[in-house]
């Protein structure tokens, strides 16, 4: 395994992280998603047995199962092993002591004393105002780590490149977590951004380095730019890799097989290992994509539950297999929602709670009218 520097924490920290949000889930007779803890346990044991030593978790993820499940598959000496990071959800602060609740209530989920790198999860310009600032988390934050709750401080990150710089400006973070792939170095915190940080000691995370599966199986005029001496997910990982600000890019895993090839790419990745043909194809690649009309949905889920029952997500996932696989295939997976898109009321409830901003009351009157005109 590749390590690399995690800016001025001083850590050395695998250059490939695990995350927690996409973990082997089963179903119960009532249709609930559940974390399937004996197939998580085993991926995050051999993870860590193969030299990976951060696991990225949040508060929210499988209501809290995710935490557990870690806690529990830490157990038997590989809590030594590991760093644990994970989030605060901001969204569910409404007042200083919630702070405090939350962060001891993961404690005890994670079974353990301490978090080495806590976060601020998703934050954006809204919730630094209306609650990191409002509340005085960062005071919060400073006294989590001088009793020794948390070690280092940190945040993930939504939101324009404005903002991220005014975060950095204002507090001394540790570190943070951003996206950045080769479709969207340009947005949110932006390569720039990323550099600014790199320039500050802060520690570098990267997620969404498939665009939340975009980039493992790209429209086949992205695809037909990528030189086939390796797969499209490895050429993903290199891009990240290639650059020096980053510390480590985490990956989502629900299996052994595609476990075991993150860490074939990451263990021959190193830093400038792209030559100016390669950054060249990259660009290509981004500009094909570009013209290609797509919602810029993670399929993170935070806009739900929809009031209406809308699977707002799959609903959009839908939509954007049209300039990727065509109206055929489109109109099959849209068919599978039981709520369609007209359904859609426009209380924009779920708009409050994206990531990405986006607007969608609006998309779904345009996804309504052009799937009506298809059948």
């Amino acid at each position: 395994m590749q390590y690399r520097n995690f800016g001025k924490t001083g850590i050395s920290i695998s250059s490939l992280g695990i995350g927690t949000k996409r973990l082997p889930t089963t179903i119960d007779g009532n249709g609930r998603i559940s974390v399937d803890k004996d197939k998580s346990t085993e991926i995050i044991r051999k993870a860590i047995d193969s030299g990976i030593n951060y696991i990225d978790s949040a508060y929210s993820y499988y209501d809290g199962e995710a935490e557990k499940m870690l806690g529990s598959a830490l157990m038997n000496g590989y809590r030594e092993k590991v760093y644990i990071a994970t989030k605060c959800p901001l969204w569910l602060i409404k007042s200083p002591e919630d702070f405090d609740r939350i962060l001891d209530e993961q404690l005890e989920r994670l079974q353990v004393d301490y978090i080495d790198f806590y976060m601020f999860h998703s934050m954006n310009s809204i919730n630094w105002n209306d609650v990191v600032l409002t509340y005085r988390l960062l005071d919060k934050m400073d006294e989590a780590k001088k009793s020794g709750k948390i070690r280092f401080v940190g945040f993930s990150y939504h939101d324009n490149y404005d903002m991220f710089e005014t975060a950095l400006r204002i507090y001394d973070w540790d570190f943070c977590q951003i996206q950045m792939n080769y479709l969207n170095y340009d947005k949110e915190a932006t390569f720039e951004g990323m550099q600014l940080a790199y320039s500050k000691g802060i520690g570098i995370v990267v997620m969404e380095v498939l665009a939340e599966g975009k980039l493992a199986n790209p429209p086949v005029n992205v695809a037909n730019t990528l030189w086939d001496m390796k797969s499209a997910v490895e050429w993903a990982y290199d891009y990240v890799w290639d650059k020096v600000a980053v510390s480590v890019a985490l990956t989502g895993v629900n299996n052994l097989e595609h476990l075991q090839e993150n860490i074939i790419y990451a263990n021959r990745s190193y830093t400038g290992m792209l030559f100016p043909k390669e950054e060249a194809m990259f660009l290509t690649a981004k500009e094909i994509y570009d013209t290609i009309p797509l919602v810029n949905c993670n399929k993170c889920s935070y806009c739900m539950p929809c009031p209406r029952g809308i699977n707002i997500p799959r609903v959009f996932d839908a939509y954007n297999q049209l300039a990727i696989k065509g109206k055929e295939e489109a109109l099959k997976l849209y068919s599978t929602n039981k709520i369609k898109a007209n359904q859609c009321s426009g209380c924009k409830t779920c708009e409050k709670a994206c990531p990405n901003r986006v607007k969608i009351s609006e998309q779904m009157k345009q996804i309504d009218k052009i799937f009506s005109e298809i059948v």
